[in-house]
C-alpha cells in the first residue's frame, strides 16, 4: 500500500543511498593471500618445477682400498604446469552511459560496473582455488594438490603411483571433528624444519573447533560490576559482564581461517611457501583498478601478477563500450606433500 499519494511523489524524489551493497559474494581470506603474494611466471608456455623424487643408491660406508661406487644415478623429474585464463566482461550501452551524467547521477555506471566486475572475477577465482582441477580449462588448485592419488592419480603430469613424494595427506569422511584429526593431518604434512603456515576451513567447522577449545577457557569471575546502558553497551555498576566466544583461533601457533570459500565439510593445511599463485602480465593490458567506494562487500580484492583490463572498446555493430577484466596464470604447488586435507567434517 502506497504511503504516500501522487500530490507527493509525483514533485518529490526518492534518495539513493551513493553505493551498492553486495549481498551474493562472499570473502575468502586465502584468496587474499596466496593472490596477494603471487610470483610473477616469467616466460615460455609452460611452467615446469624440478623435484628430487628419490634416495641415491650409491655411495655409503667402505671397506679400506674397496673400489667407491662410481654410477650416475637420475633422481629428478619435471612436474609441467599449463597457464589458465579467466575473464569477466564490462558492457556499457552508450544511452547509459549518456544519461548516467550530471546532477542526476548517484554513482558513475562505469566506475560501478567495473567494481561489480572486478569482485565476480576475484570470487570466480576464490571457487576455483578449492575446486579446480587443472584439466582444460580449469585452473590446478589445492583440491588437485592436496590429493593422496584417492581422486588425482597424477599432478604436474607425473604419476603419483611412481612420484609417491608427490602425494598430499588426505582423510575423508572424517565425521565428528575431534583434535586427533586435526593432529594426524599437521604431522603428516610436517617434514623437518618445514610445517604448515595457514589452516583454513569453513566457518561451520572453525565453529566446531572453537567449541572443542571451550573447555581450556579460563574465566575470571572477579571482574568490575556492570550494567546494561540506553544502547546496550556495558557501563560501569549494576550486575556481572561475561564475555565468550573466539574471534581468532590458532592451531600448534598458527591462524586457523574461516573461509565462506572452502567447500562443504573440509579443512586444509597448508605450507604457503609452497602453495602459489603464478601470474602472466598480457603486454600492453591496462591496470585494474578497483576503487571499492561504489560497492560494500565483504570481499577483498587483493592486487597481484596477473590482472589486467583491455580496456573499454566500442564495436562497430552495436552502440555500446566492452571492456574485458582478465587473470592469467595458474595455482601451484611445487611440493606438495606439505600440503594436507580433511573432507567429510561436521560440526
Amino acid at each position: 500500500m502506497a504511503i504516500f499519494s501522487t500530490a507527493v511523489t509525483d514533485i518529490t524524489r526518492e534518495e539513493i543511498l551513493p553505493k551498492a551493497y553486495d549481498i551474493v559474494l562472499n570473502g575468502s581470506p586465502v584468496v587474499a593471500r596466496v593472490i596477494g603474494n603471487g610470483k610473477k611466471w616469467r616466460s615460455g608456455y609452460k611452467l615446469d618445477t624440478i623435484v628430487d623424487y628419490k634416495k641415491s643408491t650409491q655411495g655409503g660406508w667402505s671397506a679400506i682400498g674397496a673400489q667407491l661406487n662410481t654410477a650416475r644415478e637420475n633422481t629428478t623429474a619435471r612436474m609441467t604446469f599449463d597457464p589458465k585464463r579467466i575473464t569477466q566482461p564490462v558492457v556499457v550501452d552508450q544511452l547509459e552511459v549518456a544519461v548516467n551524467q550530471g546532477e542526476q547521477r548517484v554513482i558513475e555506471l562505469v566506475a560501478l560496473e567495473m567494481d561489480k566486475a572486478i569482485k565476480t572475477l576475484n570470487d570466480n577465482v576464490g571457487d576455483s582455488l578449492y575446486t579446480g582441477t587443472g584439466s582444460g580449462v580449469n585452473p590446478d588448485s589445492l583440491k588437485n594438490a592436496a590429493d593422496d592419488a584417492t581422486s588425482f592419480s597424477t599432478y604436474g603430469s607425473l604419476a603419483r603411483a611412481t612420484y609417491s613424494g608427490l602425494n598430499g595427506y588426505l582423510s575423508t569422511s572424517v565425521g565428528s571433528l575431534a583434535l586427533s584429526d586435526m593432529t594426524t593431518a599437521f604431522d603428516a604434512v610436517e617434514h623437518g624444519n618445514k610445517a604448515p603456515t595457514l589452516a583454513a576451513t569453513t566457518p561451520t567447522v572453525w565453529t566446531a573447533y572453537e567449541a572443542l577449545l571451550q573447555p581450556t577457557v579460563n574465566a575470571n569471575y572477579a571482574v568490575t560490576r556492570k550494567q546494561i546502558g540506553l544502547t546496550g553497551g556495558a557501563q560501569s555498576g549494576g550486575g556481572l559482564v561475561l564475555t565468550l566466544g573466539a574471534v581468532a583461533l590458532e592451531f600448534r601457533g598458527i591462524p586457523l581461517v574461516k573461509d565462506e570459500k572452502a567447500t562443504s565439510g573440509t579443512m586444509w593445511f597448508i605450507d604457503e611457501t609452497y602453495f602459489n599463485w603464478y601470474g602472466i602480465d598480457i603486454p600492453g593490458a591496462m591496470t585494474v583498478k578497483y576503487s571499492g567506494k561504489n560497492i560494500d562487500s565483504s570481499q577483498e580484492v587483493p592486487k597481484s601478477v596477473g590482472f589486467g583490463f583491455t580496456g573499454m572498446k566500442e564495436p562497430y555493430d552495436y552502440l555500446a563500450e566492452i571492456g574485458h577484466i582478465h587473470f592469467h596464470g595458474n595455482f601451484i604447488s611445487e611440493n606438495p606433500r606439505q600440503l594436507g586435507q580433511l573432507t567429510g567434517v561436521t560440526a
